[in-house]
């Protein structure tokens, strides 16, 4: 067995059967033929069409990729985060004043009150 550049596995070839890395997670999805999943990539309850593949480190969750797709290194499609998106965003009413005043407002107040295009 040969390495090439980068140390990708030259003498493994694609075929009919997904070429899933070892140190890969997947769970819960559906390969297509000819799909590779690189070194450390994470897919769960996706479907990956025919023909395509998720470089190193990638994350996918609850996504549907199709047909001759190339997901590029480190890229996350519709994966989980850690931010809050169920917490109410609470607005302060001095949060204009800190922000400071709109383009349009310094524009007439630059013209002395004139709106001008």
């Amino acid at each position: 067995m040969s390495l090439g550049a980068k140390g990708h596995n030259v003498a493994t070839r694609l075929s009919e059967a997904p070429l899933v890395h070892p140190s890969a997670i997947v769970k819960d999805s559906a390969l297509g033929r000819y799909v590779e999943i690189c070194e450390r990539c994470v897919v769960t309850e996706t479907h990956v069409g025919d023909y395509s593949y998720l470089m190193q480190d990638c994350e996918t969750w609850a996504a549907r990729i199709g047909k001759f797709v190339n997901v590029a290194s480190y890229a996350r499609v519709n994966a989980p985060t850690t931010r809050p998106g169920a917490r109410r965003c609470i607005i302060s009413p001095i949060a204009p004043m800190i922000i400071g005043p709109t383009r349009r407002a310094k524009r007439a107040s630059s013209t002395g009150g004139a709106r001008t295009r």
